[in-house]
């Protein structure tokens, strides 16, 4: 049995161009941040979610390797938003981050991932950062050029290397990881990270019923200063 829940708010933006899923039933779980002008983001990262959430319910049986079924998934996602900016170019260079998790009956749990939106770990022992971001400020981080403080500054932050949408394909990195009772998965957007500290969000997540924690991690995002659309999903075994 697990509990799921939700939340995204536009923040001070004019739109929000974040999106979410939580589908109980296939125990699929997914954020994705948007990005392009004139309502593309939020083009992006609908059409991204309903694509992928479609792929994997029509082929959930066939593919027997879930990580597998994730990357067809995302894939399927990518080929959608790609081939969306081929038919209407005044959305050219529209795409989205997307972070994906099916939690199988085992409590094993797929994670497909692409961009910087994040996943999280958060349990007793504290909270770990699941996913890398795609970005040219995480690339810098992962090599030692900068610090963890730097980046959070850094006027290149935004600058993702791999996106869904952007081109005909994408690498997409899947993580395995077995989840255990009491466990709880973050899936977030940039929107949260970059105004609250690990510190902070574990502690709201692990002090409070998931319902409550979601809201809280919004509005403590927001009440930080926070300008960018923040969307939280928070999956617990």
């Amino acid at each position: 049995m697990i509990e799921a829940a939700g939340l995204s708010k536009k923040g001070l933006r004019q739109e929000n161009q974040d999106s979410l899923l939580i589908n109980h039933y296939k125990k699929l779980f997914i954020v994705a941040d948007g990005m392009g002008g004139h309502n593309a983001g939020q083009l992006a990262s609908t059409i991204a979610i309903k694509s992928a959430e479609r792929f994997f319910e029509n082929n959930y049986n066939k593919y027997p390797d879930k990580a597998q079924l994730v990357v067809q998934s995302m894939s399927a996602a990518n080929k959608a938003v790609f081939e969306h900016t081929s038919l209407y170019p005044e959305t050219l260079g529209m795409g989205t981050t997307m972070t994906f998790m099916h939690m199988d009956d085992d409590g094993v749990a797929y994670i497909g991932h692409v961009g910087d939106s994040r996943a999280y770990l958060i349990n007793v022992n504290g909270i770990s950062q699941l996913t890398d971001d795609h970005s040219y400020v995480g690339e810098l981080l992962r090599n030692g050029g900068i610090t963890e403080e730097d980046a959070l500054n850094h006027p290149q932050r935004n600058l993702l290397m791999r996106a869904i949408g952007c081109a005909p394909q994408v690498d997409i990195d899947v993580v395995t990881h077995e989840v255990h009772m009491g466990d709880i998965i973050l899936l977030c957007t940039d929107g949260l990270f970059n105004m609250v500290s690990n510190d902070e969000i574990s502690h709201i997540v692990l002090e409070n019923p998931v319902k409550d924690a979601v809201d809280i991690l919004v509005d403590s995002a927001l009440k930080s200063g926070g300008s960018d659309n923040v969307t939280v999903v928070l999956v617990k075994k």
